[in-house]
Protein backbone atom coordinates (compact mmCIF):
# COMPACT_ATOMS: atom_id res chain seq x y z
CA UNK A 1 0.00 0.00 0.00
CA UNK A 2 2.78 2.47 0.88
CA UNK A 3 4.48 1.78 -2.47
CA UNK A 4 1.23 2.69 -4.24
CA UNK A 5 1.10 6.02 -2.41
CA UNK A 6 4.68 6.80 -3.42
CA UNK A 7 3.98 5.87 -7.02
CA UNK A 8 0.81 7.94 -7.01
CA UNK A 9 2.82 10.90 -5.76
CA UNK A 10 5.31 10.31 -8.55
CA UNK A 11 2.46 10.20 -11.09
CA UNK A 12 1.27 13.61 -9.96
CA UNK A 13 4.81 14.98 -10.14
CA UNK A 14 5.08 13.59 -13.67
CA UNK A 15 1.75 15.12 -14.66
CA UNK A 16 2.86 18.46 -13.30
CA UNK A 17 5.70 18.38 -15.84
CA UNK A 18 8.78 18.29 -13.67
CA UNK A 19 11.90 16.95 -15.34
CA UNK A 20 12.82 14.45 -12.64
CA UNK A 21 10.92 12.24 -10.25
CA UNK A 22 12.01 11.36 -6.73
CA UNK A 23 10.84 8.05 -5.31
CA UNK A 24 11.34 7.16 -1.68
CA UNK A 25 12.80 3.71 -1.15
CA UNK A 26 10.68 1.60 1.14
CA UNK A 27 11.77 1.69 4.78
CA UNK A 28 15.20 3.19 4.12
CA UNK A 29 14.44 6.85 3.58
CA UNK A 30 16.75 6.83 0.54
CA UNK A 31 15.85 8.77 -2.55
CA UNK A 32 16.08 7.52 -6.10
CA UNK A 33 16.23 10.15 -8.83
CA UNK A 34 14.73 9.23 -12.18
CA UNK A 35 14.35 11.33 -15.27
CA UNK A 36 10.83 11.54 -16.64
CA UNK A 37 11.76 9.13 -19.44
CA UNK A 38 13.26 6.60 -17.00
CA UNK A 39 10.16 6.83 -14.84
CA UNK A 40 7.89 6.21 -17.84
CA UNK A 41 10.02 3.23 -18.87
CA UNK A 42 9.63 1.70 -15.40
CA UNK A 43 6.00 2.74 -14.86
CA UNK A 44 4.40 3.20 -18.30
CA UNK A 45 0.92 3.28 -16.78
CA UNK A 46 1.83 6.78 -15.59
CA UNK A 47 1.12 7.87 -19.17
CA UNK A 48 -2.49 6.78 -18.75
CA UNK A 49 -2.85 9.08 -15.75
CA UNK A 50 -1.08 11.91 -17.52
CA UNK A 51 -3.50 11.53 -20.44
CA UNK A 52 -6.47 11.57 -18.06
CA UNK A 53 -5.23 14.79 -16.49
CA UNK A 54 -4.80 16.39 -19.93
CA UNK A 55 -8.25 15.16 -20.98
CA UNK A 56 -9.73 16.68 -17.83
CA UNK A 57 -8.09 20.01 -18.78
CA UNK A 58 -9.72 19.64 -22.22
CA UNK A 59 -6.33 19.32 -23.92
CA UNK A 60 -7.58 16.46 -26.06
CA UNK A 61 -4.80 16.46 -28.65
CA UNK A 62 -2.12 16.22 -25.95
CA UNK A 63 -4.06 13.43 -24.23
CA UNK A 64 -4.23 11.48 -27.50
CA UNK A 65 -0.47 11.95 -28.02
CA UNK A 66 0.33 10.66 -24.52
CA UNK A 67 -1.97 7.65 -24.87
CA UNK A 68 -0.52 6.82 -28.29
CA UNK A 69 2.94 6.93 -26.70
CA UNK A 70 1.67 4.46 -24.08
CA UNK A 71 0.43 2.09 -26.79
CA UNK A 72 3.78 2.35 -28.55
CA UNK A 73 5.76 1.62 -25.37
CA UNK A 74 3.49 -1.10 -24.02
CA UNK A 75 1.60 -2.74 -26.87
CA UNK A 76 0.15 -5.32 -24.51
CA UNK A 77 -0.01 -3.19 -21.35
CA UNK A 78 -2.41 -3.40 -18.48
CA UNK A 79 -4.93 -1.01 -20.03
CA UNK A 80 -4.31 -1.83 -23.65
CA UNK A 81 -8.02 -2.44 -24.22
CA UNK A 82 -9.29 0.77 -22.58
CA UNK A 83 -6.66 3.19 -23.91
CA UNK A 84 -7.81 2.98 -27.56
CA UNK A 85 -11.32 3.76 -26.34
CA UNK A 86 -10.01 6.79 -24.46
CA UNK A 87 -8.23 7.92 -27.64
CA UNK A 88 -11.45 7.55 -29.60
CA UNK A 89 -13.40 9.62 -27.06
CA UNK A 90 -10.78 12.37 -27.05
CA UNK A 91 -10.70 12.47 -30.85
CA UNK A 92 -14.50 12.78 -30.94
CA UNK A 93 -14.31 15.70 -28.50
CA UNK A 94 -11.62 17.33 -30.67
CA UNK A 95 -13.83 17.04 -33.75
CA UNK A 96 -16.84 18.47 -31.88
CA UNK A 97 -14.83 21.47 -30.72
CA UNK A 98 -13.67 22.13 -34.31
CA UNK A 99 -17.23 22.84 -35.38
Amino acid sequence: MKRDVWLLTAFFILIAGTASVTLLARGRGAKVELTEEQFVQQYPDALIYEGLALYDRKDFSAAVAVWEKYLHLVPKGTDWVSVPELIKQAQEKMHRSDR
